[in-house]
């Protein structure tokens, strides 16, 4: 069983909310998860159901999004997987990944920008990660460089726009998913 989380502190803007910009909160937040989805189950995805709602800011609902979902998984050799995004952490924010296994359970992801803790009367306390340029920031600029280097070297990328297929079937089943209200299975897409 496999459970990821990704979760915003705060909504994003209303142009970039739209479907035909962002492809709304579970394609915008989702992807990863569906491009990872494959890889530690060593299977393909069968189906999908997704529920969302907008719960927290209504002004989503007029560009057509939501601001929390979550996307259930089964795979072709019957494991699952549980995908929640929110536009909702007000506590930073907020990405991890749990893997259950017949032998063993990790988790990856920590919420904490540093590993430091503070201990008061009143409890324990850690810094957060308020948002995903601080997680990410780092990584972006190598993947701009990587790509700046292909081209001055002449050569293709080490990733290349196939891999990112199934992931965007996923995404779309998803969608589907959610404006149908029912299971999708990605033989439909």
């Amino acid at each position: 069983m496999f459970k990821s989380v990704g979760r915003a502190p705060k909504r994003t803007g209303l142009e970039y909310a739209k479907r035909e910009n962002s492809g709304g909160l579970i394609t915008d937040m989702g992807i990863h998860d569906f491009d990872l989805a494959r890889w530690p189950m060593g299977s393909d995805v069968t189906r999908m159901q997704s529920e969302g709602s907008c719960v927290v800011f209504p002004e989503l609902n007029e560009v057509g999004d939501i601001d929390n979902a979550v996307v259930n998984l089964k795979f072709a050799n019957n494991a699952v997987r549980n995908i929640d995004v929110s536009r909702n952490a007000v506590y930073g924010y907020g990405i991890r990944t749990e893997v259950l296994g017949s032998e063993a359970a990790v988790m990856i992801g920590k919420m904490q920008q540093t590993a430091t803790l503070t201990f008061t009367c009143n409890g324990v306390t850690h810094d957060t990660v308020r948002y995903f340029m601080e997680r990410f920031g780092d990584v972006y600029g190598d993947e701009i460089w990587g790509f700046v280097n292909c081209i001055v070297e002449d050569r293709p990328p080490s990733v290349l726009g196939q891999e990112a297929r199934p992931a965007r079937i996923i995404g779309v089943a998803a969608i589907c998913s959610l404006d149908e209200s029912r299971p999708v299975f990605i033989g439909e897409i």
